[in-house]
């Protein structure tokens, strides 16, 4: 455990089991129309942030975000057997389907 400047404990395992649940698997990124898997990728960070947006905790809940996008971005190079996306294309993409940004919900 960590104790952060409020006096509010941090699990660094429950960061660890957050990052882990980024989805990974083949099944949500691999297939289906990309404005679907989009918006499901959103609604797993707002659920995700909602829950653990305590003060205190804007910088792990970045590494959250900034993991789920390069996990999107490894998937969705994978879809095409001729190279990776593009660094310019994702960054296209990112600018169409925007990814929520961290929120603090709740001041302890």
């Amino acid at each position: 455990m960590r104790r952060q400047d409020n006096g509010v404990e941090t699990v660094s395992v429950r960061l660890v089991h957050s990052m882990q649940n980024v989805p990974q698997s083949q099944t949500f990124f691999g297939g289906g129309r990309r404005d679907d898997r989009s918006r499901m990728l959103c609604q797993k960070l707002r659920g995700h942030f909602q829950y653990y947006g305590i003060r205190g905790n804007y910088r792990l809940l970045d590494v959250v975000r900034r993991r789920a996008e390069a996990a999107w971005r490894f998937w969705l190079s994978r879809r095409s057997h001729k190279s990776a996306i593009s660094w310019e294309r994702f960054q296209q993409l990112r600018k169409v389907f925007v990814l929520p940004r961290p929120k603090i919900i709740h001041s302890i």
